[in-house]
């Protein structure tokens, strides 16, 4: 009785022509991965925005004390957010809990907020109302070069209302 030898596995070419294969399907989508991922990143930096001003309104409520998210420019010349408690009156100091946080240098920030020591900030009242609130000075605006012009939102504004309500809004700059 004879064994007849069956050949198994692929050969060298098959590997070669389905990875070829892939490759390509990689090159194709990838441009439409890497502009989810920035728009994911802005948005994930103005929701990180937005949770801040709503910790600092619920920490004035519940502490009795005014708190404000303070915005400056680090050394870096990059923006960054605090939030921050009144101590005594005009004295202002980090939350126990907060850390700074730094907008990442890939995205265009405007700040019009109310100007105030260090920098500009909203400032919470212990019922959670924006005690500086000024009609033309209450938006935080992020964002990203990469993405404009690429028919995707490329902008997050952030707004604070006098109420204390705070409003994201994703859009496409003109």
């Amino acid at each position: 009785m004879k064994t007849r030898c069956v050949p198994r596995g692929f050969t060298l070419i098959e590997v070669i022509v389905v990875v070829a294969i892939i490759g390509i399907l990689v090159l194709v989508s990838l441009p439409g991965i890497l502009g989810q991922a920035e728009v994911r990143g802005l948005e994930n930096t103005g929701r990180e925005i937005q949770s801040t001003l709503q910790k600092a309104k619920l920490q004035a409520v519940s502490t009795k004390f005014n708190h404000r998210v303070l915005f400056y420019q680090n050394d870096a010349n990059r923006w960054e957010y605090i939030i921050e408690r009144e101590e005594t009156a005009g004295t202002w100091g980090p939350m126990p809990t907060s850390v700074a946080r730094e907008i990442p240098g890939q995205y265009a920030v405007t700040i019009n907020l109310p100007a105030a020591a260090g920098g500009h900030a909203i400032v919470y009242s212990p019922v959670g109302m924006v005690i500086n609130f000024a009609t033309v000075s209450n938006t935080v605006l992020v964002q990203s070069p990469s993405l404009k012009g690429k028919n995707q939102p490329d902008e997050i504004v952030v707004t604070v209302f006098m109420g204390g309500s705070i409003q994201f809004l994703k859009r496409m700059s003109a």
